[in-house]
């Protein structure tokens, strides 16, 4: 039984990160588009950028990932939506903040979505998208 719940947690991981590859090649192409082509400031660049992709993240990780059967409701959306808010604020802070340290938008782009990544699986798998009364919550 522990074999079966951790055989579906590493499926679920795995899911889970090739969604978010394709996630993060929307995300990077439009905030790179804007930032380089049309001059657009990193921060807005970021949060335009990020919400293309979340966006897509909804429904490929609702219906990939986590296998949520239930129709949308409002209640999932908003928890998805509340967990995407902070992890955004979160990694516009770190792109900020690396952008200064580093001077490398590539570099500083890439650190602010690993941050997103980490606090978007767990809250997303243990919040929004979570098995109630599954066998392995």
């Amino acid at each position: 039984m522990q074999i079966n719940k951790m055989k579906k947690e590493i499926t679920m991981l795995i899911t889970y990160n090739f969604v978010g590859l394709i996630n993060t090649a929307i995300d990077f192409c439009l905030f790179f588009i804007l930032t380089k082509w049309f001059y657009i400031h990193i921060t807005i660049s970021q949060i335009f950028s990020y919400s293309v992709g979340m966006i897509n993240s909804y429904f490929m990780n609702r219906k990939l990932t986590f296998k949520s059967n239930k129709t949308i409701n409002i209640v999932e959306f908003i928890s998805f939506l509340s967990i995407n808010v902070i992890s955004l604020t979160i990694s516009t802070l770190v792109l900020n903040t690396m952008v200064t340290v580093t001077d490398s938008l590539l570099f500083s782009k890439i650190s602010a979505t690993f941050f997103a990544m980490a606090i978007n699986y767990l809250g997303q798998r243990f919040i929004t998208f979570r098995k109630r009364g599954s066998s392995y919550e």
